[in-house]
């Protein structure tokens, strides 16, 4: 699945926001917008307040005149009361209210996918430039990690700068905490073609391929295996017997002659 989003923050190329160009656009998210609004504004209709929120609670939150779909993040204490700081998931914004203005969701609510969608770069793991100084000479080198590094994260926050955050997004997989792994597509001004920043990231040593890493790791333990068997055959003595031509032949000829 590929998609058009705006990306608005980025903290590392493995945790970054974006919305999805033109939702407005998306028929079952407006279709929703209009039955969230009709259900909530009608007076007849029962609508439950949020009797004890909490930290990633689901709500519906009044900003009158409109209605929003919202994750509970902080409760807070004041002196007017139960404050409620709230993320809405179609919007990239934090609202405080007052808790008599969270209300409980029924499920269909839910029905349409968050327009904020968090993301991650898929297929890619940091690696960072170490040092090590070996009697009189500093050897340069680097190394998987789990952090990315400053050059890193500022060499992606640049390049879809370039982008004015606009961007092509290749959903690989979406995990249980409804993050997105994707490949990530720019188009380059200047040839017209898009660059995908995940092969670029690994080509300018930011990052490594885990897919690669993770072949290349299989083979180095089959070849490990491999030769602890080749060791223990000859150890044992059994390999020159099986398979050496002139001993076998020598075999052959004595019984014959007996």
């Amino acid at each position: 699945m590929s998609m058009d989003v705006l990306i608005k923050t980025i903290k590392d190329p493995s945790s970054f926001v974006g919305v999805k160009v033109n939702a407005s656009a998306d028929v079952s998210f407006v279709a929703l917008l209009k039955e969230v609004s009709d259900y909530y504004n009608d007076s007849q209709m029962f609508k439950a307040i949020v009797s004890n929120p909490k930290e990633g609670m689901r709500c519906i939150v009044s900003i009158p005149p409109l209605w929003h779909r919202a994750k509970v993040d902080t409760v807070l204490v004041s002196t007017n009361g139960f404050q409620v700081r709230c993320s809405l998931v179609d919007e990239m914004s934090t609202v405080v209210v007052s808790a008599n203005r969270v209300f409980v969701t029924p499920e269909w609510v839910w029905e349409v996918p968050a327009q904020v969608i968090h993301f991650a770069l898929h297929g890619v793991r940091p690696m960072r430039l170490v040092t090590d100084y070996v009697k009189d000479e500093v050897l340069f080198g680097s190394k998987d990690t789990m952090c990315w590094s400053a050059s890193a994260i500022k060499w992606f926050k640049n390049y879809v700068a370039k982008s004015q955050g606009k961007v092509e997004v290749k959903v690989i997989k979406i995990n249980e905490e409804n993050i997105h792994f994707v490949k990530l597509f720019i188009l380059d001004n200047i040839t017209g073609s898009q660059i995908c920043l995940n092969d670029v990231l690994v080509k300018n040593k930011f990052a490594v391929n885990t897919i690669e890493s993770l072949v290349k790791s299989v083979q180095g333990e089959t070849q490990t295996r491999n030769t602890m068997k080749t060791k223990s055959v000859i150890q044992n003595g059994h390999l020159n017997e099986a398979i050496h031509p002139e001993k076998v032949r020598n075999q052959i000829v004595l019984k014959v002659s007996s």
